[in-house]
């Protein structure tokens, strides 16, 4: 009687742990359907307003400087004395420019809430930020500009000599030199005889100015084994910058004269600082949440200014969306005849309504 008695309680703990453990999938089963048909019902989907980020292009000349290999002897030879006697790189700005960029605002990103109208559908660009209702727009497809190669710097000059045998062969620098400058003055006689008509076999039409350009150009090279060579070229640096509140004189980047445009906790360059101020956002009382449809921006206008110590490089006016004043469109602005609402995605503003 007891092991019967014992049977039946067991059994009836096993059939009860059974029910409730079926009873909770069913629960977690509902749960999940309840979820879908929320989300199916309301038509929740996430879209975002924009902020503007700026895009600052930075271009700098690059000089450097080498001596030549016989700038000891300048004086003596040619009679020169501003010459380069030791190698140095310099870095300058030559232009600043920023434009408008607009990103998605993580801090303004919402779910629709629902549509009043069934023929209206969210529209959003390829970056998720807002552009309306039913204002599907097409995507713009940036080539991107291919960079530029500057020119080499390492070019040996010795390899451009036409010096004789000679002076190629002497084992002395001052002997090179003193070939080097004889080559000059006979190429600077004979340019003298060409334009004086003192020669037997007068060059004829466009071969009188090919041969002056090659004399020109040969006479250069041995003048910069003395004198020195310089070599400018021209660099650009994009860098974005994301404006969260005004300030003043922030570092925006630093320019060193060992690797150009650095980053502005580098102490190794000069500071280059951003100026930003933003008008007022409008003041705007709270409505229903309930009934909204869509937020847009109230947008406003921001100044920048780009300066170094000595010289002011960019200074614009930009709309900053992530500065305005958000608002709601309600249901009550649409109605049954409404065919698409126009909102600029690269302000959050609102266009219009057809």
């Amino acid at each position: 009687m007891v092991n019967i008695l014992y049977f039946c309680k067991s059994n009836l703990k096993f059939y009860f742990f059974y029910i409730m453990l079926k009873i909770k999938h069913l629960i977690v089963l509902i749960a999940a359907f309840a979820i879908c048909a929320s989300i199916n019902g309301q038509s929740a989907f996430v879209y975002s307003l924009p902020k503007t980020v700026l895009k600052i292009d930075i271009t700098v000349e690059k000089t450097v400087e080498t001596p030549g290999e016989f700038y000891q002897y300048a004086q003596r030879y040619l009679g020169v004395n501003k010459v380069i006697t030791a190698k140095k790189t310099t870095f300058s700005i030559v232009s600043i420019a920023a434009a408008a960029q607009a990103e998605p605002n993580p801090e303004q990103t919402y779910s629709l809430n629902g549509l009043a109208n069934k023929n209206l559908a969210i529209s959003v660009d390829e970056k998720g930020i807002l552009t309306g209702l039913n204002n599907f727009i097409k995507k713009e497809i940036n080539e991107e500009t291919p960079l530029l190669q500057n020119p080499s710097e390492n070019q040996q000059t010795s390899d451009l000599l036409p010096l004789t045998e000679e002076y190629m062969m002497a084992s002395s620098t001052a002997k090179m030199a003193e070939g080097a400058a004889k080559q000059i003055y006979q190429i600077r006689e004979g340019r003298m005889s060409l334009l004086s008509g003192d020669v037997n076999n007068f060059p004829q039409g466009n071969a009188m100015g090919e041969l002056l350009s090659r004399m020109d150009k040969e006479e250069q090279h041995l003048i910069e084994l003395f004198t020195g060579k310089k070599t400018t070229t021209y660099q650009t640096k994009t860098i974005y910058f994301n404006p969260e509140q005004t300030f003043v004189n922030q570092v925006l980047f630093r320019l060193s004269n060992i690797n150009g445009v650095v980053a502005a906790d580098d102490l190794s360059g000069a500071p280059v600082s951003i100026n930003f101020s933003a008008e007022s956002k409008s003041q705007v009382a709270n409505t229903n949440k309930s009934a909204v449809v869509l937020y847009y921006v109230l947008p406003v206008k921001g100044k920048i200014t780009i300066n170094d110590a000595q010289n002011q490089y960019f200074t614009g006016e930009f709309t900053f969306p992530q500065f305005g004043t958000v608002l709601p469109l309600s249901e009550k602005m649409l109605t049954k005849n409404t065919k698409r609402v126009l909102i600029d995605n690269q302000t959050g503003r609102l266009l219009g309504i057809e």
